[in-house]
């Protein structure tokens, strides 16, 4: 299982120096100690956290940038518990995101959204890897909820995940319906063993047959709130926020914390260091120095930054008797 790599991680020696651009002289990183650090937001295959609240493209949060292309599905913009979410009706309502996002057969994995259920004894597919064509066919993947009776006398909302010919993972837990609920399913490739959460808590198991027998296609691609298979009668049936995908066998510690919607340390903003420069820059690299990049430029005497990765959102001050602080979007 994946655990924080927060507490492993650190390690930094510091230096001073007085380069500063108002001759202070202030201490600074030299050598750290950031493979975990980096490695946390590799982990981070996609996340759609779905508060734009209008439009049809909803931002992939990851560092792999594999926005999701909404049709049909509507928003809702002021929920009372969650805010901006979206509703899917069961037919057709769907978001679609043209990369396979994650290896669900051979790595570990883990799925993990934030769902509200409206129908009673099936809310039907809601996340599925294939080829969009609604046919069931080797290499698939789909995650559900109830089965009709398809499979294994499972039906109402129980969250299943089945891959075609790969057999299942399977809660013995329903997910109450009408409340806003939190799911997880963990694929543990190298223990062969799959685990299910509800509300950050595990579940026990109807079934745990889930075999790495056929590869992932290619060519296929990720679907929220679609039925590509045989075993849900029909697409996602209910509302849905914060749905990510792990590369990675998540342990329940970080199931917890993702469920409270701390990201943090998977987030590409959380792997940077941030600094602004007197030529009125503000710069950002990975944390062993590659990957430069600036930010803005043209700024008036930029000094101090803060970095909100969850918001995406940075902050600095300006020195030249403004007083202001600024603010900007990742």
């Amino acid at each position: 299982s994946w655990s924080s790599p927060a507490k492993d991680a650190g390690n930094c020696a510091s230096s001073t120096v007085s380069d500063d651009q108002r001759g202070v002289s202030r201490p600074q990183l030299a050598e750290c100690d950031i493979g975990a650090f980096e490695n946390a937001a590799d982990r981070l295959a996609g996340l759609w956290r779905f508060n734009e609240a209008a439009g049809t493209v909803t931002r992939d949060h990851s560092v792999f940038d594999n926005d999701g292309t909404i049709s049909n599905a509507t928003w809702l913009p002021d929920d009372p518990e969650r805010r901006s979410v979206l509703t899917f009706d069961g037919d057709g309502d769907v978001v679609s995101i043209e990369d396979g996002v994650a290896d669900l057969t051979n790595a570990d994995f883990t799925i993990a959204a934030w769902v509200n259920l409206t129908e009673a004894g099936n809310a039907g597919g809601f996340i599925a890897k294939c080829n969009g064509d609604r046919g069931w066919t080797p290499g698939e993947k789909q995650l559900w909820f109830g089965d009709g009776g398809q499979c294994c006398d499972v039906d109402g909302e129980r969250p299943s995940f089945v891959g075609w010919g790969n057999e299942y993972i399977i809660s013995d837990t329903d997910v109450p319906m009408s409340s806003w609920r939190h799911i997880a399913v963990v694929w543990d490739h190298t223990a062969g063993e799959g685990r299910w959460y509800l509300d950050g808590t595990p579940t026990g198991l109807t079934l745990d047959s889930y075999v790495p027998n056929n590869p992932d296609n290619p060519d296929d691609t990720l679907y929220i709130g679609w039925d590509g298979s045989s075993e849900a009668v029909h697409d996602f049936l209910g509302q849905a926020d914060d749905v990510a995908v792990f590369a990675a066998a998540l342990d329940e510690a970080l199931i917890q914390r993702i469920m409270e919607g701390d990201f943090g340390e998977f987030l590409p903003q959380a792997s940077r260091v941030y600094w602004t420069e007197k030529a009125g820059t503000l710069k950002s690299a990975r944390l062993d120095g590659r990957d430069i990049r600036t930010l803005a430029s043209g700024l008036a005497s930029p000094s101090g930054v803060a970095v909100d990765p969850v918001g995406r959102k940075v902050y600095w001050t300006e020195w030249n008797g403004s007083n202001n602080v600024r603010r900007a979007d990742f």
